[in-house]
């Protein structure tokens, strides 16, 4: 009997299988969308062996308690465990879908560009004139977040100086910019001594939301949740979202911590919102009595 593995383990084939999940869907993506000729499978079942080997998912088998992220991780190992048996075929059967029955690539279809497209025959009969229509434009924001108002210094016409001159508001358009985001570390310093009274050591309480323990705080906490959990990011690709758009530097081991220290928080939150739908007059019910 395959003998169970341990926290870090279980975090590490998941961190694999993220990352096998992504390069399938990029390999499907790829291979379908007409960017790729062939299907290439048996690479990234190779690259990630260690996931879909018997004995590892053996091991993970014999790692679950109950837990849903267990028994999800130990579905995924079982179902690249028996994809290692069909993924030859699976290759070939895709790479022949896409020569039978298939137009030619056109620049609607595929990436070919409009250059190398066959151009339809124009009708000799001229086309009516189009009408005119009201340009399309983006409306002005309700609450800008500053504004500046510019003066003429100089007539374009003759360039006769008009700073002097009243002005009246001719244009007015937004400039819509994102700042540069950085992460905003603040660096605690607990200080102490002995006191003179007792001559015992005394330090100062760690100010209210800054206690030691994870340096992550809630809104980052609560940025990688959404990420994960709504937009469905694998973690590998996570880690590197972070440090890409803020200059963030943090482990998949660290998001995996930031993610299980959510679960009793939201399982605590679902008891809650159960208790209250089953204390309701009526369950099930999109019309009155």
């Amino acid at each position: 009997m395959a003998e169970s593995l341990n926290h870090g383990q279980l975090d590490a084939l998941r961190a694999d299988a993220d990352r096998f999940i992504a390069e399938l869907d990029e390999e499907a993506y790829l291979h379908f969308a007409g960017h790729k000729e062939s299907y290439d499978l048996v690479p990234i079942y190779e690259r990630h062996a260690e996931l879909t080997r018997l004995e590892t998912v053996q091991a993970i088998g014999a790692s679950v308690d109950g837990g849903r992220n267990a028994r999800e991780l130990w579905r995924f190992a079982c179902e690249g465990y028996l994809g290692n048996f069909v993924r030859e075929g699976s290759e070939r059967v895709a790479e022949l879908e896409a020569k039978l029955g298939v137009p030619p690539k056109t620049p609607d279809n595929s990436s070919v560009p409009p250059s190398k497209g066959q151009k339809p025959s124009e009708s000799s009969t001229p086309k009516d004139k189009a009408k005119p229509h009201a340009g399309a434009h983006r409306p002005l924001h309700p609450n800008p977040t500053a504004k500046r108002d510019v003066f003429a210094c100089r007539c374009q016409g003759c360039g006769a100086d008009v700073s002097g001159v009243a002005q009246n508001p001719c244009e007015a358009y937004d400039r819509v910019e994102i700042p540069q985001i950085k992460p905003d570390v603040t660096r605690v310093t607990l200080h102490g001594g002995v006191c003179p009274c007792c001559a015992k050591r005394f330090r100062a309480e760690p100010p209210e939301g800054l206690e030691p323990g994870s340096p992550f705080g809630a809104n980052l906490r609560a940025l990688v949740i959404y990420l994960r959990s709504v937009q469905g990011i694998p973690l590998a690709r996570l880690s590197h979202v972070l440090c890409d758009l803020f200059g963030l530097d943090i482990s998949e081991g660290a998001l995996v911590n930031i993610l299980a220290a959510s679960q009793k928080p939201f399982a605590a939150q679902t008891s809650l919102i159960k208790a209250r739908l089953m204390a309701g007059a009526a369950l099930a019910s999109d019309r009155p009595a």
